[in-house]
């Protein structure tokens, strides 16, 4: 950081470990003044990954907002790991430290959508938008758990640090982008931007929301090439 490069994709799991980050680089910033202004230090996007219990202590947040720092969150490892271990380890204080991304977003926070695909399937990206809109996981299925087949068949952690599935959405387009200095070539379907896409099953801006895991991924087309496409879809020309 002190010589000018950009720190990103490094762990940054819970708040304090994102104060002493805050920290360390306020001391680079004093011992480089010439390099590391407010200004360059905002224009570089600082960044971590996981976040599964950043929680939102007013000061890490103060920290965040003034260097321009990004926080990507990754809910579902968020919900599958750390309710255990705030059971095991801490308090019940604990668990409002659980991926608290409304409460970030609507204090100025850059939150990215983060996961992890092992195997991907058709449903993978729809389970992981249900779980940003309804925080809801399965049963004793333990760190690999995801959405349950059904609604109400799960364990729903802070409902009320659920956002709007339009929200969701853009996490993991708009802001992605720019965590990756991307904006300008990915992140939304505009003049001048890779015209990258997916086609989905139903209609994911409308219906209830308790069904957003019933979506699935139809076709995928990358580069003007069609790169997946459910066996059972076949579009007739109009």
């Amino acid at each position: 950081i002190r010589s000018g490069w950009r720190y990103a994709g490094v762990h940054g799991v819970g708040s304090h470990g994102l104060r002493l980050f805050i920290e360390k680089l306020e001391g680079h910033m004093q011992a480089n003044p010439n390099v590391l202004t407010l200004d360059f230090v905002r224009e570089s996007r600082h960044g971590f990954a996981h976040g599964t219990m950043t929680g939102a202590v007013p000061d890490v947040v103060e920290g965040i907002l003034k260097y321009n720092l990004y926080v990507p969150i990754n809910l579902r490892r968020a919900l599958a790991i750390e309710p255990d271990n705030c059971r095991q380890n801490y308090v019940e204080a604990c668990f409002k430290f659980i991926g608290p991304v409304k409460t970030l977003l609507d204090q100025g926070v850059k939150v990215v959508g983060e996961f992890e695909i092992g195997r991907p399937n058709p449903e993978t990206y729809f389970d992981i938008f249900d779980v940003y809109v309804n925080r809801e996981m399965e049963i004793g299925a333990g760190t690999g758990a995801t959405a349950p087949e059904r609604y109400g068949e799960g364990e729903v952690y802070n409902p009320e640090e659920g956002v709007d599935r339009v929200v969701a959405l853009k996490l993991f387009t708009h802001r992605s982008a720019e965590f990756l200095y991307a904006e300008s070539m990915i992140g939304s379907l505009e003049v001048g931007k890779y015209a990258d896409f997916v086609v989905v099953d139903k209609p994911y801006l409308s219906g209830p929301d308790r069904e957003i895991r019933d979506n699935k991924t139809i076709m995928t087309v990358l580069a003007n090439e069609i790169r997946y496409k459910d066996p059972d879809y076949n579009p007739t020309s109009q």
